[in-house]
């Protein structure tokens, strides 16, 4: 039997070497409403996106939760899903939820309200891949708006502004601008202030685009026929770019000229939410220098002989 090698100093240091163990700190959980408000809304947040996916995209349109499923109606169809869709993303943290979400509702209102028969040729078909386009574009659309406010204030002015419902956007385009000063601090107002001049753009940007939508859709004259579907959307191309060129300057200013006191309201919650967080900073800060001067020790004075 053979006998291994003697082992080097160096290999035996490193044998007999203690390796430190340091355990892992404890995970301190928030108690009271602080640590039962997650649990609760990921519960509360799929109930809430089937609550508000009709609302959202097609409030006004038709009876409850009837969508506008006719060929003229196509622009309707399109938008309203894309807004209803960014709404539930909005609200649902897990892509696959939401895809669930967006998936049943849009077949619950195509089950209600679809037509038996082809008004036009191909209507149904075109109808339903635009319901289904519009879903998918809008939970792309809407992915980041669970991810903090900033982000959640891009979707709110995109909601509003592509949504074809009759509900008023004012209130939600008004949120939508305070929203980023809700989590920025003192130094990060004119941050802050970027991001809602951003939210104004994004807003006018769905707006016109909604609009043009809704003329170029116009200019097909009876619907998109899915035999011809390069002329047609290029019917809807030309017709859409000719109320930017034409339009596109004076719907942003009657847009401005309609929502100026929610406009005003904004600011207001702006400066508000503000003036909270930078009462909290103020606050933090003197609690900071009480913690620093309660650890500073006494010295005791010294005296002295003559």
């Amino acid at each position: 039997m053979t006998q291994p090698p003697p082992m080097t100093r160096a290999e035996l240091r490193t044998a007999l070497q203690v390796q430190p163990t340091t355990a892992p700190a404890p995970v301190v959980q928030p108690r009271g409403w602080r640590g039962r408000a997650p649990r609760a809304w990921r519960v509360a947040a799929p109930l809430l996106a089937l609550v508000l996916w009709w609302p959202a995209g097609f409030s006004g349109l038709d009876d409850w939760f009837f969508l506008p499923l006719r060929a003229r109606d196509g622009d309707l169809v399109l938008l309203g899903a894309t807004a209803a869709a960014a709404a539930v993303a909005a609200l649902v943290r897990s892509a696959g939820l939401r895809f669930l979400v967006v998936a049943a509702m849009s077949g619950l209102g195509w089950f209600l309200g679809a037509p038996s028969v082809d008004g036009v040729p191909g209507e149904r078909m075109v109808l339903a891949a635009l319901l289904t386009a519009g879903g998918l574009l809008g939970l792309m659309l809407g992915a980041r708006g669970s991810r903090g406010a900033a982000p959640l204030a891009v979707v709110l002015a995109l909601v509003a502004g592509l949504t074809p419902a009759t509900w008023p956007d004012g209130p939600v385009l008004a949120v939508a601008l305070a929203l980023p000063f809700a989590v920025a601090s003192p130094r990060q107002l004119g941050a802050a202030l970027g991001r809602s001049v951003g939210v104004l753009v994004v807003w006018l940007a769905a707006e016109v685009v909604s609009s043009a939508l809704g003329a170029g859709w116009d200019a097909l004259q009876g619907g998109l026929d899915p035999h011809r579907l390069g002329d047609g959307l290029a019917t809807v191309g030309r017709g859409a770019w000719g109320f930017v060129e034409a339009e596109g300057a004076d719907a942003v200013t009657g847009l401005l000229g309609d929502t100026a006191p929610w406009l005003v309201v904004g600011l207001v919650g702006a400066l508000v939410l503000a003036s909270v967080q930078a009462a909290r900073a103020i606050g933090a800060a003197r609690q900071a220098r009480a913690a620093r001067a309660s650890q500073q020790p006494d010295h005791p004075q010294s005296t002295g002989t003559a």
